[in-house]
């Protein structure tokens, strides 16, 4: 039991961090305005964008029970519906209160939304593509 709540706890918390670390670099470059002009705060959210991924591979490899299964998938759907709802689709842009000059280049976007998709794909990795949990090694590992 003990086992299950550090995994929820360590995918809660790999999951904001990813979400945090890719929101305050979507801040720090395009609050107002697409402004390429990378800080050292930059690319503290890019290294703490990279710990939180290699969190969420770790811990998509060492899942292994429905509880944390299904709250890791939980996690993952959510970090994509925001790539896809909110960090996607381009900015508005005109003369209004939150609107822009300029919206940010597709790269930015593609990028981020490639980066809150990586969980879905890790975890959709562990669960069908890893030999660890395919019946084929499993009956592999047994001798004859």
């Amino acid at each position: 039991m003990m086992r299950i709540l550090m995994l929820n706890i360590g995918w809660i918390a790999s999951g904001g961090l990813l979400y945090l670390a890719l929101g305050y670099l979507g801040v720090s470059l395009n609050l107002f305005t697409w402004d390429f002009n990378p800080n050292g705060l930059t690319y503290a959210s890019g290294f703490f964008t990279l710990a939180a991924l290699a969190g969420i591979w770790f811990l998509a490899r060492n899942t292994r029970d429905n509880i944390t299964r299904t709250i890791s998938l939980i996690i993952c759907l959510t970090l994509l519906g925001i790539a896809v709802v909110y960090v996607l689709p381009p900015e508005k842009t005109g003369r209004g209160w939150f609107e822009r000059k300029i919206s940010s280049p597709f790269w930015f976007r593609g990028g981020c939304t490639f980066l809150y998709s990586l969980p879905i794909l890790f975890w959709s990795w562990s669960l069908y593509g890893s030999p660890k949990n395919t019946a084929k090694s499993k009956h592999a590992a047994e001798p004859s």
